[in-house]
This record gives structure tokens, sequence and C-alpha cells, in this order.
């Protein structure tokens, strides 16, 4: 379990608070309570776009289970600065025909989780892994009830932008941008 040790430090620095999420992922920690409520009233916007990234690039590149990441953030209510795409999945509806695991959100962590089990078999896992994660942005923004059904039409498209403002927040790297956008915009055409 990890647990911090000194509460008048520990929000010093706000990278502690991403940290302990990849930890969590990386390792199978659990967090203390105490640790996850201090954790809620740190202030990481703050922090650079590339600290960012490195813990993400090491929750996603090294767990298992990197949806343990994000599901740590969540705990914490810290995903609103750096992952709010992410945090709007959640309670977004999908049809159970073909989503029986329930929200977008879960089925985002479902497939992250899926997708790290193929990262050896991949030339760039991080760029398969953001794409794992980014792929279905655009749910939130398209996803209605027609006729009793759930649509979220050109949600492919639609999570186009959300994904673009997502990675600028993170990296510059233009070649991962390009790759992720193109993966967003085809995944619904795997052929």
């Amino acid at each position: 379990i990890l647990r911090h040790v000194d509460s008048k430090t520990f929000p010093d620095d706000p990278l502690r608070v991403l940290r302990a999420a990849q930890f969590a992922a990386r390792f199978h920690f659990g967090i203390a309570r105490e640790t996850i409520e201090i954790s809620k009233d740190m202030d990481l916007s703050f922090l650079s776009g590339e600290r960012v990234l490195e813990e993400l690039k090491k929750a996603l590149l090294t767990s298992d289970c990197p949806s343990v990441f994000f599901q740590i953030l969540r705990e914490m209510e810290q995903l609103e600065v750096w992952f709010p795409e992410v945090k709007q999945l959640i309670g977004i509806e999908q049809n159970p025909v073909y989503h029986p695991e329930g929200d977008v959100w879960n089925h985002t962590m479902l497939v992250i989780d899926e997708a790290a089990k193929l990262r050896e078999e991949v030339s760039a896992p991080f760029y398969i892994m953001i794409s794992a994660l980014a792929h279905d942005f655009g749910k939130a923004v398209t996803t209605e009830k027609r006729n009793g059904q759930i649509h979220a039409l050109q949600h492919e498209k639609k999570g186009l932008p959300m994904a673009e403002a997502f990675l600028r927040r993170i990296t510059g790297e233009r070649a991962l941008i390009q790759y992720v956008l193109n993966m967003v915009e085809m995944h619904m055409k795997p052929n």
C-alpha cells in the first residue's frame, strides 16, 4: 500500500499524484485512503506536459493493467486538468448489445488493458496505447438515443479535435499526433 510520509511536504510536488497512480498500476499497489484524500486537494495545473507525458508513458508501457492509472486518478478526482477527455467518458451510455461492459469509460479501460497485452507485438507500443485511450473520445459529444436505441454516429470523426487537444496538451511530437489521429479516425474500419 502506497502511503505518503509527510502531509506537510507531500503536496509540495503535484507530480506525486501521477507517480502514485502509475506506481499503483505498474506494481499492483493499493493507495492509502489518507493519501487519496490529500491528493484530491493538489493542483496539477502547474505541471508541464512533458512531466505528465513521462508518467503516462510509464503507466501505459509498463503496467499489465494501465486502467488502474486512470481509475486511481478518478478516485483522487484528478482527471480534470490533464485528462478531461477521458473524464468525459464516465457515464456515457453505449448500446448494450455491442457493449455489455457498460459506459464508454468502462469500455476504454478494458480496451487499454487489452492493448497492453499486445505491446510486444507492435513496432510503436506507445502510439498504439494512446490510440486505444483516445479512440472513443468522440462518443462524449455524439452519443444520443434515437427510437430507444443508443447511437454515437460519426464519433470517430467528431473525436478528432478532442484527441488532438489531448495530445497537444502533453506533447508536440508530430509523428505521434498524426498516428493517433489516423487511428482514431479509422478505428471503425479496421480492414
